[in-house]
């Protein structure tokens, strides 16, 4: 897990997100969720920037944990603080973008229209009580040599448009 070190995790944001059981019983259902919250959140930073054919979107990614007896799907993740300058709100903190997010999943995430949302933690990565590695620990316990399926590759994104990370 080397390739997660490349990026300074500390200026981004740690979040939970749980699924309703409809949901989170098919991976495929979560993943499909998932990158429309991903691609909601990348709308409002980046406007028609995160459509291009080499889009703007958050550094960011998704693992993916079964829960119990692989029934429980909820997500892990790392995001970073996008440092593109190109994105249309001030995300000099991370507060704006744990705004964003927060409102994305309360107010454009269908199962959660009309009814208090759906479990979720979103905070910054530096004051949650975990070190970066201690977090990368957590997130990745399920990635064995054999089994790297925990790592969504459908909804991470490794660059914001500019720089790409090697993986």
């Amino acid at each position: 897990m080397d390739w997660f070190h490349q990026y300074d995790w500390l200026m981004g944001l740690i979040y939970t997100l749980t699924f309703p059981p409809f949901i989170a019983e098919r991976r495929m259902l979560m993943e499909r969720q998932l990158r429309h919250f991903w691609n909601r959140i990348d709308l409002r930073l980046y406007g028609n920037l995160s459509r291009k054919k080499r889009p703007y979107r958050c550094v960011r990614i998704n693992l993916l944990e079964p829960g119990a007896n692989a029934a429980n799907h909820h997500v892990h993740g790392l995001v970073g603080l996008p440092l593109c300058k190109k994105a249309g709100i001030e995300l000099s903190n991370s507060e704006a973008l744990i705004n964003v997010m927060d409102e994305t999943w309360r107010m454009d995430m269908d199962f959660n229209t009309g009814r208090s949302p759906l479990p979720y933690d979103i905070a910054g990565a530096n004051n949650e009580g975990y070190a970066d590695e201690e977090w990368v620990s957590y997130i990745t316990k399920t990635i064995t040599n054999r089994n790297t399926d925990a790592i969504c590759l459908e909804t991470s994104w490794f660059y914001d448009g500019q720089e790409p990370l090697t993986i």
